[in-house]
């Protein structure tokens, strides 16, 4: 084989690897919006993690950050916080940037995420301090780092790691995209006086 077919055929084999990986994050969005539990949890590697981070909305009540396990999984997206926005909420898991680092049968996708509900009137002075009208609501918009595996010919779900837009340290979030570097000092221009002001 020639290294022109091989590199071709590893250029393909990448493109299919980023289809299948795109798909399982449109199939992790319909799962959760729509009820279906069980092929939900089967999106995740038998030892995957939700990590929302502690004390927000949906994370585990006893001060952890994940759910770790199957079992687990099973018990976030089962339990009401879920339950009452299902047919009523669009996770948009692709929204804007996405961004794939494939490494043979692991990989990164790191990028943002959206999640729109539907709710009453009621409903919405309930979960909102301040007066909310519209009954199409932006109920959370967050970064996401999502770590994957192939595993038995299928990519996984290995863990996702969300964090809210604001947190002061959801730029870690996508610390591999972003090459781990910390925000820049704005006070120091790195381009000279000449350089670009912003």
């Amino acid at each position: 084989m020639t290294d022109g077919l091989e590199d071709l055929l590893r250029r393909v084999k990448r493109l299919e690897d980023e289809r299948e990986i795109r798909e399982l994050l449109s199939r992790y969005a319909f799962a959760a919006d729509l009820g279906y539990a069980a092929s939900y949890v089967d999106l995740y590697a038998e030892d995957g993690r939700v990590n929302l981070g502690a004390g927000r909305f949906g994370a585990p009540r006893d001060g952890r950050t994940a759910y770790v396990g199957h079992e687990e999984i099973w018990e976030f997206i089962t339990d009401t916080p879920h339950v009452e926005q299902q047919g009523n909420c669009q996770h948009h898991a692709l929204t804007g940037p996405l961004i794939l680092h494939i490494d043979g049968d692991d990989a990164i996708a790191e990028g943002y995420s959206l999640v729109i509900v539907k709710s009453d009137e009621d409903s919405r002075r309930t979960r909102s301090a301040r007066p909310v009208k519209p009954a199409i609501n932006i109920s959370g918009a967050n970064f996401n780092h999502w770590t994957l595996r192939r595993i038995d010919g299928s990519w996984k779900i290995q863990e996702r790691l969300n964090r809210e837009v604001g947190d002061p340290l959801a730029y870690q979030v996508v610390g591999t995209t972003m090459r781990g570097a910390e925000p820049d000092d704005v006070s120091v221009n790195p381009f000279g006086s000449s350089g670009p002001q912003g």
